[in-house]
């Protein structure tokens, strides 16, 4: 098996960054084509709808609903809210602190996915930057099921001090620990043993588990029943110094019979959350010990609205529960008390994903203060004694340590404005000199992703990869580095084994000074070069793959553009460095005009250069194509190429290649030869 790994950095608001100047300066016209044709459909079809069909509905119908059901509507709103506080809870004074106990980072729609259909890339970094903003500093990842786990660490541990996990098994995975895996449990505390062990602490509680009768389509009751004893048996047994993260619909009886014995054995009990149910079951809740946290689900009916009101502050949580759970505005609850709410980040449709923006009708964390206002306005009293008091009992309950400072947030984060479009996107805003993602880098990844012999995949980058964030691949590791002039032992040792890496690094000679450029294209691969070259296993080579660009040479004129001289300086240092320290092995490829048409799969991750580049790119693109299909290096044969080579699979094949200075060069018409193009 093969550990290797590859580079790419980032910048505020961008997908994965790593790119040479010729990935840059040429990208086919999908988005364009995307623009023309979108916005064609919009003004041919639907206004015709609009003008043809609307206006008939509008004639036909509205009134009816406007004289009639309207004040059906109306008048189920006044029963519904009956005895309780009429005015909405004034604006916040002062800005507001959240703790979101609930969110599934797990769920389809995070990852892009509706009714099992891909809509947009995965986007849950740029999730936990709208709820920073949004005053939400601590988020509770839940875990479904045992599956969830590495997943949901590898964010908090990408986010620590701010996303916290909750390990367990939800009532709808019962049937997934009750098919007959005696050891699923046994796996189940050890993912709890090992979260426990780490510094800092990522794990908040036990759960979720509990009863859900409403779903039973989902898991039969008999399994919910088994699972759910079962781990609380299993948490008793192994002693867990955490509370419980529980879970009951529709089961009220059962689940308190359920867990009734096993009281005198949770020393710290726990939370009930997404509660929906009367004042009474409350109370009893209450009296076994029990916190619980409200959300949207819990204002859908006056016996939960009468309950909300009444659970003691001091026992009160809340949530989002998010991606589900929105709070609609025709809410008779949101009509009421969400008048001096803030307004919420802009949103765009599924199809119409835009990074940055939030997804319609998908819940996120940065809704929380719409929770808080409804939970105020019920009780009537300010939101900011409600949103003190949630943040105090959560904090206390689940031991979330100290809130980050705005500077973490930065070095987790690098954010990036909730109101930025794309264009705006491409803008670093600590510094102009932040490399660009490119197709380059995209083929590169999935390649990676997509080669069963790599044993390890480890990503190098300034912010999280969004391509991997929906991937539950265990292969895969991203690591933070913000500096890439030097590595210390921290960022070797997570190295250590590697194979080779693929060194797509760069930018536009246009887009920075020329002694910023000479530092990203060339003092930046050299650095790498020396730190990894000891990382290779005993008797073994390090292959260093790194990405150059057809007009790269040694023999420099006058009239040779400055990527031309610096690519080709860097090749022929990388040849010495090689010379020096044989464990070293550099291989510099020099594709030609970097195509991404055909490459659907990586586009998502691609950012729009803007309306007038993108028009350039795409006619550029056309003339390649069609007058010097021999100079073009398509994206999935390149990442796939370029992977190959970091493996040394073309070892034998390249000894022919043409080497100056003792380097390796695989130029663009060798790399389609090996490819199988030509």
């Amino acid at each position: 098996m093969c550990k290797f790994f590859s580079l790419s950095t980032g910048k505020p608001g961008t997908k994965e960054r790593g790119l040479n100047l010729q990935s840059a300066s040429f990208r086919s016209g999908e988005k364009t084509l995307d623009s023309l044709g979108e916005k064609t459909l919009d003004s041919l079809g639907q206004k015709t709808l609009d003008s043809l069909g609307q206006k008939t509905l509008d004639s036909l119908g509205q009134k009816t609903l406007d004289t009639s059901e309207q004040k059906m509507l109306d008048t189920s709103e006044q029963k519904m809210l009956d005895g309780f506080p009429m005015p909405s809870p004034a604006k916040p004074t002062a800005k507001l602190r959240f703790v979101d106990v609930a969110v599934t980072a797990t769920a389809n729609e995070f990852a892009g996915i509706y009714r099992n259909k891909q809509y947009h890339q995965a986007d849950f970094d740029a999730v936990i930057h709208r709820a920073l903003a949004a005053g939400v500093a601590k988020i509770m990842l839940t875990g479904m099921s045992l599956s969830d786990v590495s997943f949901n660490l590898e964010i908090a541990k990408r986010h620590p001090a701010i996303c916290y996990i909750t390990i367990g098994v939800h009532p709808y995975h019962a049937a997934e620990a009750d098919s007959g895996d005696e050891a699923y449990l046994d796996r189940l505390a050890q993912a709890v043993d090992r979260a426990i062990q780490l510094d800092p602490c990522p794990i908040a509680a036990f759960g979720e588990l509990g009863l859900d009768y409403d779903r039973l389509n989902r898991s039969p009751k008999e399994a919910q029943l088994r699972v759910f004893q079962r781990q609380l048996h299993l948490f008793v047994k192994h002693r867990f110094d955490l509370p419980l993260f529980l879970h009951c619909r529709a089961a009220f009886d059962d689940f308190c019979e359920t867990i009734k014995p096993y009281l005198p054995s949770l020393p710290r009990r726990g939370l009930v959350h997404s509660f929906v149910g009367t004042c009474a079951q409350m109370k009893v809740l209450i009296e076994m010990g029990f916190d619980i946290s409200v959300n949207a689900f819990s204002f859908r009916d006056q016996a939960s609205l009468h309950m909300v009101r009444e659970i003691p502050l001091d026992r009160l949580h809340i949530e989002t529960d998010a991606p589900w759970g929105e709070i609609s505005a025709n809410l008779d609850v949101a009509k009421r008390y969400l008048v001096n709410a803030g307004p919420m980040p802009p949103a765009k449709k599924r199809d119409r994903f835009q990074l940055g923006a939030m997804v319609k009708d998908r819940n996120e964390s940065c809704c929380i203060e719409r929770v808080a206002f409804i939970t105020a306005g019920l009780r009537g009293v300010s939101v900011e004694e409600i949103a003190a008091a949630t943040w105090e009992n959560s904090i206390k309950m689940f031991r979330l340590g100290h809130e980050p400072t705005q500077a973490e947030h930065l070095v987790k984060m690098r954010p990036y404005p909730i109101d930025a479009q794309i264009d705006e996107l491409d803008q670093p805003i600590e510094s102009q000199s932040a490399p660009k993602s490119t197709s380059q880098s995209m083929s590169v990844l999935e390649a990676m992703l997509k080669n069963n012999v790599v044993s390890k995949i480890s990503i190098l980058s300034r912010r999280p990869v969004s391509m991997v964030e929906g991937t539950k691949d265990p292969r895969v590791s991203v690591i933070i580095q913000e500096d890439f002039s030097k590595y210390d032992s921290t960022v070797t040792s997570k190295l250590q084994g590697a194979s080779g890496v693929v060194w797509a690094l760069g930018i536009s000679q246009t887009k920075v000074s020329k002694d910023e450029y000479i530092k990203i294209t060339k003092d930046y691969a050299l650095a790498a070069a020396k730190a990894f070259a000891p990382l290779a296993p005993a008797n073994e080579v390090f292959n260093f793959v790194y990405v150059s660009g057809e007009g790269a040479t040694q023999s420099a004129g006058a009239f040779t553009p400055l990527f031309g001289r610096v690519k080709g300086e860097t090749e022929l240092l990388l040849a010495r460095l090689g010379t020096a320290d044989p464990r070293l092995k550099a291989i510099s490829v020099r594709p030609g005009f970097v195509d991404a048409k055909a490459h659907a799969s990586i586009h998502p991750f691609i950012p729009s250069p803007g309306v007038l580049e993108n028009v350039a790119r795409t006619l550029l693109a056309s003339v390649f194509r069609v007058a010097t299909p021999e100079k073009c290096s398509p994206t999935q044969p390149l990442g796939r190429f370029l992977v190959e080579a970091a493996m040394g699979e073309y070892d034998e094949q390249l000894k022919s290649s043409t080497a100056e200075g003792g380097l390796t060069i695989v130029d663009n018409a060798m790399f389609r030869k090996l490819a199988g193009l030509d």
